[in-house]
C-alpha cells in the first residue's frame, strides 16, 4: 500500500495569534506613516501647481530640521476629477478679469484651459496667486492668457489694491486643497497610500 502524505497541523492558537499580532503591527505602522505623510503635506508651502500634457507638477517648500528645503514633484499619474475640476473652475474668473464685455466673457470662457496656478506669501501674511491659462482662438491656435499675482483677499485697510473676488479666492483655495490631496496620493486610480501594508 502506497504511503500517504500527512499534513501536520499548526500548534493550536499559536499561528493565528502570531498572524493577528503581525497584522495589527503592520496596520498600526501603516496608519502612523499615513498620519506623518498627512502632516508633512499640510505643512508644505505650495508655490506652483501645473497640469500640462497630462502631467502634474507641484513646486513646494518644507521646513525640516530648521532649514527650508524646496522640492519639485512631477507625476503622470492621472489626477482625480476633483483636481482637474478645481483648476478648470478658475476659467470664468480669468475671463472676468481679462474681458470687459459680459457676452465676450461668456463666449470665451469655454475656450480657456487653466494650466497653472502660482502662489506667494507676502510678509504681511497675505497669499497672492497668479493663474496661467491658454485661450484657444477661432483659428484653432492657442495663446497664453495669464493673470498676474494678485492678493486673494483685500487688505485690512482696503487700500484699493486689485484683488480676487471672494468667489475667485475660494476657487483658488480649492485648487490648493485638491493639490494637497494629490500630493497625499489621492489620484484618479484611488488613494495610492490607503493600503500601504494591507
Amino acid at each position: 500500500m502506497p504511503e500517504q502524505a500527512v499534513a501536520v497541523p499548526p500548534k493550536k492558537g499559536e499561528t493565528a495569534q502570531k498572524m493577528n499580532a503581525e497584522y495589527n503591527r503592520r496596520k498600526s505602522e501603516g496608519e502612523q506613516r499615513r498620519e506623518e505623510k498627512r502632516r508633512w503635506v499640510e505643512s508644505a508651502k505650495i508655490s506652483r501647481v501645473r497640469f500640462v500634457n497630462r502631467k502634474v507638477s507641484v513646486s513646494y517648500g518644507v521646513v525640516e530640521n530648521g532649514a527650508h528645503n524646496d522640492f519639485e514633484m512631477e507625476s503622470d499619474d492621472e489626477p482625480s476629477s476633483e483636481f482637474t475640476g478645481a483648476l478648470q473652475a478658475l476659467a470664468p474668473f480669468v475671463a472676468e478679469i481679462v474681458f470687459r464685455d459680459r457676452k465676450e466673457r461668456e463666449w470665451q470662457t469655454k475656450d480657456i484651459a487653466v494650466k497653472s496656478v502660482n502662489f506667494k506669501e507676502h510678509d504681511e501674511g497675505g497669499l497672492h496667486a497668479g493663474i496661467g491659462t491658454a485661450l484657444t482662438l477661432a483659428n484653432g491656435k492657442a495663446t497664453a492668457l495669464n493673470v498676474p499675482q494678485m492678493p486673494l483677499r483685500c487688505g485690512e485697510d482696503g487700500d484699493g489694491e486689485a484683488h480676487y473676488s471672494i468667489a475667485a479666492a475660494e476657487a483658488i483655495e480649492e485648487v490648493l486643497a485638491r493639490t494637497r490631496d494629490y500630493m497625499a496620493g489621492k489620484r484618479a486610480q484611488g488613494n495610492l497610500f490607503a493600503r500601504l501594508d494591507d
